[in-house]
């Protein structure tokens, strides 16, 4: 397990140098595509290859294998971000959008003409409920300025008026 956390660790210096100074001449998508192709494939490559040779010695059921089974079936999914230099290594960004402007605060999906639009509209996925704990009641965000996203919303709000 400590394994994973280090190649992720690596991925996501790699991803750390991407934010540093451009070289002359180049663009951020192209700067971000070379430092990805010549250190985060290397890295995925040895994840994968470690993932493959684990998941036959790990019982599947277990919830270490399902997680390894389920890496290993998206992987096209997980590795894409190399592909482009567009592209965020993670969703982190869509996540604090949908924390700061959620849907249930947009009147358009709650106007529809089915009466279920409103109960699709106040959906909250699990990963973002247990995301918006208080600090010090379960688990909180890892967000950079010490914050529940809750919290960080309400500031938000409060920054606005």
């Amino acid at each position: 397990m400590a394994k994973a956390l280090e190649y992720f660790q690596a991925l996501y210096c790699v991803e750390a140098l991407t934010k540093g100074d451009l070289p002359a001449g180049q663009t951020r998508p192209d700067y971000t595509y070379r430092l990805r192709q010549q250190h985060s494939v290397p890295v995925l490559e040895a994840f994968r290859a470690w993932l493959d040779e684990l998941a036959p010695k790990v019982v599947s059921q277990s919830l270490f294998g399902k997680a390894i089974a389920y890496t290993l079936n998206q992987w096209e999914y997980l590795s894409r971000y190399v592909t482009d230099g567009r592209a965020p290594i993670d969703t982190d960004v869509f996540d604090k959008s949908f924390l700061l402007n959620p849907p249930w605060q947009r009147t358009s999906w709650m106007t529809g003409d089915a009466p279920s639009s409103w109960r699709r509209s106040v959906y909250i996925p699990a990963r973002h409920r247990r995301a918006t704990r208080a600090p010090g009641r379960g688990r909180t965000s890892s967000c950079s300025h010490g914050q529940a996203p809750a919290s960080f919303r309400q500031a938000e709000i409060d920054s606005r008026q």
